[in-house]
């Protein structure tokens, strides 16, 4: 009885797995299948999602260099237009100048600064195969910049006012007082030999008085900042706000009158 019943179970188990084989075999609808492949196509689309997600990161990033670089390149590109816009207004200027006198002028552009940290000077692109010479007047549109220092090739320094060895010969536009300004190294010019007696008002504006043979008269220099009338011994203490800031000068006119 009981071999009897060990063969029926053998047979029905050997009944059940080609029967259980061929559910597993079945098509993608098939229930075995699906509850097997189902744990492995949720990893496939999960590495499907974030390799797709990774793709469009770098894309993105990539397209935000991109932007970034031709943004910077059109901030450049706007800069230099505006540089151009700015010399072209400034040369006009020059030129404006150059025809309301009958003096000659050499254009130049300051291309450094002085080597000499005794003197206070700059180098220009103009020197003696233009016709500059030493002691030349050198000016801007705003007024009197200094004069040239010394000349070589196709370079020269210009001494610029408010270095200590600077003078020039100028007076007062109203009060037509004269006087020599100086450079003490500073901003501001010192305005020499006025008598104390002789009236200065603040604000005046200080011109050239062409009585040193060097710079022509009438060159504008700057206005009266303040004055002492006994800080000076014999004279006043006057002291002169340039028109032209040294440190914003980019072109300059030569005075030639020969």
């Amino acid at each position: 009885m009981w071999k009897s019943k060990k063969r029926l179970v053998i047979g029905i188990f050997l009944v059940l797995i080609p029967l259980v084989v061929m559910t597993l075999q079945q098509g993608r609808g098939g229930v075995g299948r699906s509850l097997i492949a189902r744990p492995f196509d949720a990893l496939n689309s999960a590495a499907a999602s974030v390799s797709r997600s990774v793709g469009e990161w770098r894309a993105a990033l990539e397209e935000n260099r991109r932007l970034r670089l031709e943004v910077a390149r059109l901030l450049i590109e706007q800069e230099r237009q505006q540089e151009l816009l700015n010399e072209n207004h400034r040369l006009k200027q020059l030129l404006n100048m150059k025809q309301s006198s009958r003096d000659r002028y050499i254009f130049a552009h300051l291309i450094g600064r002085g080597y000499d940290r005794l003197v206070t000077s700059v180098v220009i692109d103009r020197g003696e195969t233009d016709g500059v010479r030493k002691d030349m007047a050198v000016i801007t549109p705003r007024g009197l910049v200094g004069k040239v220092l010394s000349v070589r090739g196709g370079y020269a320094d210009v001494l610029l006012l408010r270095d200590p060895m600077f003078s020039a010969a100028v007076r007062l536009q109203q009060g037509r007082q004269e006087g020599v300004v100086s450079g003490v190294g500073g901003r501001t010019l010192v305005m020499k030999y006025v008598p104390p007696e002789e009236p200065v008002a603040l604000g005046e504006v200080v011109v050239t008085s062409g009585l040193d043979g060097i710079f022509p008269e009438g060159l504008p220099v700057g206005t009266v900042a303040s004055v002492n009338r006994e800080g000076g011994g014999f004279f006043q203490h006057i002291e002169i706000l340039p028109f032209q800031d040294d440190a914003k000068i980019e072109e300059v006119a030569l005075i030639d009158r020969r």
